[in-house]
């Protein structure tokens, strides 16, 4: 029995090496992107790969639908994808393709950096911290509640103003 449960932890661990070796060195493949595109889409993590190259195929729905060029000016978007994942959204990839050339190899470097230099912690880490402070007066604690109500709808205010500037820019 021991024997058995050794050999089963043996080929799980074996398992677990080859899906992270996977996740670092495997590379997607798709029809219909420019080589340099793709190229860059592969010095990503494979997840990463993934969600990109939806983003880039969304290009062409939008293209069929007739949609406008998004006139960006920088490749900093703001629909609810980009700010989601901080990566490269359909909106910069439309420009990209169909107007100005904002996708330099510079910015290619810096969505990359992002994620070499944090993984996926990028991502659990992503938002406002709160540190408690012990004993508060009665206007402190006052003021902390009117100021966690703000934040609320601060934050409820962003939210609908990204889906309602997603809405827009998917017209």
């Amino acid at each position: 029995v021991c024997q058995i449960l050794l050999e089963l932890d043996k080929k799980k661990m074996m398992v677990a090496k080859e899906t992270a070796i996977e996740f670092c060195t495997k590379r997607i493949s798709f029809a219909n992107t420019r080589p340099e595109i793709l190229n860059k889409i592969h010095k990503f993590l494979f997840p990463f790969q993934k969600l990109i190259a939806e983003e880039v195929h969304a290009i062409s729905k939008r293209l069929e639908e007739g949609k406008c060029v998004p006139n960006l000016e920088s490749v900093d978007c703001l629909c609810r994808f980009f700010n989601r994942y901080i990566l490269l959204c359909r909106h910069i990839f439309h420009e990209q393709l169909c107007s100005a050339n904002i996708l330099m190899s510079e910015t290619w470097r810096n969505f990359q950096k992002t994620f070499e230099e944090n993984g996926m912690e990028v991502y659990q880490t992503h938002g406002i911290v709160e540190v408690p402070v012990i004993q508060k007066s009665l206007t402190e604690k006052t003021a902390e509640k009117s100021q966690s109500k703000m934040n609320k709808l601060f934050e409820q205010t962003r939210d609908y103003y990204y889906r309602l500037s997603e809405k827009s820019m998917d017209e």
